[in-house]
């Protein structure tokens, strides 16, 4: 199976060598001013980059052209109960074709139930109902592709009892069953050995070769139980480089990524490993000459079909799974399983979900204390199911969570507890909370938070305009980064410990460059004129017309036209405005009785609905 035709507007794929590094935020002024000798190509998540513009897209875009890069999936939820997320595979093969991407590759893992996503790789049993199963799924992955996708062996903490597979055996069944490759994370055989028994060495060696498309190597962490965890966030040690040298000299020398997420230390330090990782590749000879893997033949379960009783084992495994990492104080482990180790996962699920909430809400976090903000966010996991397979969406789900009444995924469990009551207290009257009991207050603010987190990776194209243009004469044209909000509280000045009156407030939130966000609190006819001028079909005279309507006073028009004159002005002064462009078929003027040169710079009023005031607030 060939990878598709690139669209129109995309490059050609291109295929890894050598050694390379996953790609961050935090590298990216460095990478554009230069690559590092040594680093072949890049590895990236298509979700957290997919729909991404501004200036981390145009950056991105410049790497793309400059380096091969690898898809490494992290939402898909290959072996997980509901349907396939066929709209997302649409959007990755989109994505691999405009920036030249050769080769996707996903987790042979689970991170996704049937009510929404959870956002950590879960384990599957090493089963042939599993088997049957992901391979399934990866087939119609490849088909809606157009192209033959690799599965990365997942690190896995809790084991499911009784399974009649190992884990090599497991891995074979599905390459075989889904005819896919295999993308070898070297550091997670390592650290599944270590946590399962077994000789890492002796299980490479069991690998089909042939399948091995691509390498993973990472660092891990040991937990005070001796426990080793996945983390990405530490070197790589020595037992794993070990592996790779063995990895190299069994099935030969294959592309070779440092996957390292947490506890970035600088770019060079980072590009010693790498480095690393082409010198054992320059050292490898030839592959030993050795005989293929012995695949195990299939037992009789895998060849037979599978039943419906079997396929809802699977479903009821994985259902229970879930409802345990929701609810690990409610809900029973899965039958066989450990409950330190299922409890583990609903820790690693529940830190996932709060430091991306951390960051998205701040100013929230620090109106609440620590334990009612971790309520919160446990209130969240266990109630609300996130349908945006997008990580940095989190903070939208959050808010629909807050601003709705609470959707249970199922009856609250014997002894739960309610959700924590967080609202400020308000000086005025009327209620204050929310079903839940989340307060209006702070549903505004998370709005305003998340709204304001979106900007940055706003991406619309301005129209062309002229900068310095006459805006009373010309269309207007809006800053294409501006949001128009409203709310019935003055969430932007919302402080800890502070006692609020619901006060209706209009406000301008909009980015200036490449990475600065302005708010401004407007009255509400500089949101109406804003409003009028955003399709940039009206000059600034008739957009202000508009709003003063049918007024047989010349002498006030002049005034008030002096008066909206001056706050185009400061729009522009500002960033709302960008400038304006010629209205071909516009009238001069669309006030009545009011001729341009009526329009003077001393004309003063009291009274008019608009105010030339305009004081961002950075």
């Amino acid at each position: 199976m060939s990878a598709a035709t690139p669209a129109c507007g995309g490059m050609a794929p291109r295929h890894p060598q050598g050694a390379g590094l996953g790609l961050r935020q935090d590298f990216l002024a460095q990478l554009h001013a230069a690559l590092p000798e040594g680093l072949d190509f890049f590895e990236l998540a298509p979700e957290n980059w997919i729909g991404v513009g501004g200036e981390s897209g145009r950056a991105l875009r410049a790497l793309t052209e400059r380096a091969p890069f690898v898809c490494h999936g992290l939402s898909l939820s290959l072996g997980g109960p509901g349907p396939l997320n066929v709209a997302l595979l649409r959007q990755i093969r989109q994505f691999m074709d405009l920036h030249g991407i050769a080769l996707y590759t996903e987790h042979l893992a689970w991170c996704a139930d049937t009510s929404g996503q959870l956002y950590e790789l879960l384990p599957l049993p090493f089963t042939e109902e599993a088997v049957r199963h992901v391979a399934a799924r990866i087939r119609q992955t490849q088909d809606v592709l157009g192209q033959r996708i690799a599965v990365e062996n997942a690190s896995y903490y809790a084991a499911h009892p009784n399974a009649p597979l190992s884990e090599i055996e497991f891995i074979q069944a599905v390459l075989a069953e889904a005819d896919c490759d295999l993308h070898l994370d070297v550091n997670n055989l390592y650290v599944n050995c270590s946590n399962h028994g077994g000789d890492p060495a002796a299980q490479l060696r069991a690998l089909p070769g042939e399948r091995i498309a691509y390498l993973h190597i990472a660092g891990h962490r040991r937990m005070d139980d001796g426990l080793l965890l996945d983390t990405h966030g530490a070197a790589v040690i020595d037992p794993v480089w070990q592996l790779l040298q063995t990895v190299y000299a069994h099935h030969g020398v294959r592309p070779t990524l440092l996957e390292r997420d947490n506890h970035l230390p600088p770019l060079d330090v980072l590009m010693q490993e790498v480095r690393r990782i082409g010198t054992l590749q320059d050292r490898a000879g030839p592959a030993a000459d050795v005989a293929p893997p012995i695949t195990p033949q299939p037992s009789s379960a895998l060849a037979a079909p599978m039943t419906a009783g079997r396929t809802e084992a699977l479903q009821d495994t994985q259902a229970a799974f879930a409802a345990r990492l929701r609810r690990p104080r409610g809900r029973p482990c899965p039958a066989g399983m450990k409950a330190r180790r299922v409890d583990l996962y609903a820790r690693l699920v529940h830190a996932n979900m709060n430091e991306a909430l951390l960051g998205a809400f701040p100013r929230l976090r620090g109106l609440l204390s620590a334990r009612s903000w971790s309520q919160l966010v446990r209130r969240f996991v266990a109630e609300h199911g996130c349908q945006t397979p997008f990580f940095r969406d989190l903070g939208g789900e959050f808010v629909a969570f807050l601003q709705g009444p609470s959707q249970p995924l199922a009856d609250r469990a014997q002894g739960d507890a309610g959700p924590p009551q967080v609202a400020l207290s308000a000086t005025g009257g009327g209620s204050t909370s929310r079903p839940g009991g989340r307060s209006d207050a702070l549903c505004a603010l998370a709005h305003f938070e998340w709204t304001r987190g979106t900007l940055m990776s706003d991406d619309t194209e301005a129209p062309a305009c002229r900068p310095d243009d006459d805006l009373l004469h010309g269309v207007p044209v809006c800053n294409p980064a501006l949001r128009l909000l409203h709310y019935d509280w003055p969430v932007h000045t919302l402080r800890p410990r502070q006692r609020i009156a619901a006060e209706p407030t209009d406000l301008a939130l909009y980015r200036v460059g490449a990475d600065q966000v302005r708010c401004a609190q407007i009255n509400p006819l500089t949101a109406q004129l804003i409003e009028c001028l955003r399709p940039g079909q009206l000059t600034g005279a008739q957009a202000l017309a508009s709003l003063r309507g049918d007024r047989d006073d010349p002498a006030a028009d002049a005034a008030y036209l002096d008066f909206g004159t001056a706050l185009l002005r400061d729009l522009r002064l500002s960033g709302v405005l960008l400038g304006s462009r010629a209205a071909a078929d516009a009238a001069p003027l669309s006030l009545p009785g009011v001729a341009p040169e009526a329009v003077t710079a001393g004309a003063v009023g009291a009274g008019f609905p608009l105010s030339p005031s305009f004081s961002p607030l950075i």
